[in-house]
């Protein structure tokens, strides 16, 4: 058992009520790029939708799976429609609510401002074409009159997101319209490394399986798995990534492991390597959905407080989501045990070489096999 728990939180984000929309790559106006194997449509669907904007967003395109802006208004939209992917290219001008406009300036900066309706409490709307000059022109202003801020977010008096959001808020449009859970891409990994610390631990096995039913376990050299897992993403090439603490360790993990190795780990659809953005660490790969289970379960627990741990083990029992024949090791408490059933878990013909995945003489402190005795599968 890989990652079978905590998703079922995300069901709820995915509609049950109809089926998307009927279309195809040969009746889209744009052509094709057969190179990524995706369709260019640069007309928006505004059709009329009985769901509540409040809740749903006023723009009606369903299928959308994946939208990454750039600073520069530059925007990607990746839909599913009847199974195809389609990329839509699209553009708008990046925007901050204000509380007032004494950081402005004289104007020069291409800042537009439109003064809002009502009494809220940010009642201008300043945008520009590029979100860097227009946080930038509105950093140097409050320098000017003696405030200290690295952000805006150190600003009470501006409200910013993510370029992302940004480009959803201004537009009204929202994600997985009128998709059922299944019409998502889904691809779950999990690295099994010898220690917790990727200064001083390695990866000595992926493992990888996604909704279509493909698994396979890489293991072998570090640096050919990463550029092995890297390949996978590509050729499966899921809506969404999940896993357990994936922001946690994994992500984590894997990045300074392929930094050390000198691997891109070119993750996204733009073939970006993995990015950091913000000052924490807020993982992106244009293209794809990054979610991590744990936030599920953190979320799910800070109302009810029934959980024992949120660990996927304790979390997948809780929820009668692991097997009753399900057993439990780990490398650590009994290593000859372990190695035996990975060895029996995992066929060999999903395995990238036929080797044991591990052996009894090596340490694998993280290394934990969840598996049902009476079978051959995860």
């Amino acid at each position: 058992m890989f990652f079978d728990v905590a998703l079922n939180f995300y069901r709820l984000a995915f509609s049950h009520e109809s089926q998307a929309r009927k279309a195809s790559c040969n009746g889209t106006r744009g052509g094709k790029d057969r190179s990524h194997n995706v369709c260019y449509v640069p007309n928006r669907m505004t059709a009329r939708d009985p769901k509540p904007e409040w809740l749903h967003g006023w723009d009606f395109t369903p299928g959308i799976v994946g939208v990454h802006a750039e600073s520069n208004g530059a925007v990607h939209v990746w839909r599913r429609v009847s199974g195809n992917l389609i990329l839509e290219r699209d553009r708008f001008r990046p925007w901050v609510y204000a509380q007032h406009l004494e950081h402005v300036g004289n104007g020069n900066a291409g800042i537009r401002i439109e003064h809002l309706e009502g009494n809220g409490f940010y009642p201008y709307l300043a945008t520009s074409n590029d979100w860097r000059t227009l946080k930038d022109t509105l950093l140097a202003g409050a320098r000017r009159v003696g405030r200290t801020a690295e952000s805006l977010n150190d600003l009470p008096e501006y409200y910013s997101v993510g370029i992302t959001e940004q480009y959803l808020m201004a537009t009204g449009r929202t994600y997985f319209r009128d998709l059922e859970y299944r019409d998502l891409k889904r691809m779950q990994f999990d690295l099994e490394t010898t220690g917790f610390r990727a200064t001083d631990g390695r990866i000595f096995m992926i493992s990888i399986r996604d909704s279509t039913g493909f698994e396979t376990v890489l293991e072998g050299d570090e640096t050919q798995m990463l550029r092995d897992l890297v390949r996978l993403v590509h050729t499966q090439d899921p809506d969404i990534i999940e896993n357990h603490n994936l922001m946690g360790f994994d992500l984590p993990f894997l990045d300074a492991r392929a930094e050390a190795l000198n691997v891109r780990l070119e993750l996204g659809r733009l073939r970006h390597t993995l990015r950091k953005e913000g000052r924490g660490e807020r993982y992106c790969a244009p293209g794809r959905e990054l979610i991590d289970t744990l936030d599920a379960v953190w979320r799910h627990d800070f109302v009810t407080r029934e959980l024992p741990s949120h660990g996927l083990k304790a979390v997948a029992k809780h929820f009668g989501l692991a097997a009753p024949d399900r057993v439990y090791l780990t490398a650590r408490k009994s290593p000859a045990r372990t190695a035996a059933t990975l060895n029996a878990c995992v066929p060999t013909r999903s395995r990238t070489c036929a080797r044991p995945i591990i052996s009894t003489a090596g340490k694998a402190s993280r290394t934990r096999v969840c598996c049902r005795a009476s079978s051959t599968g995860r």
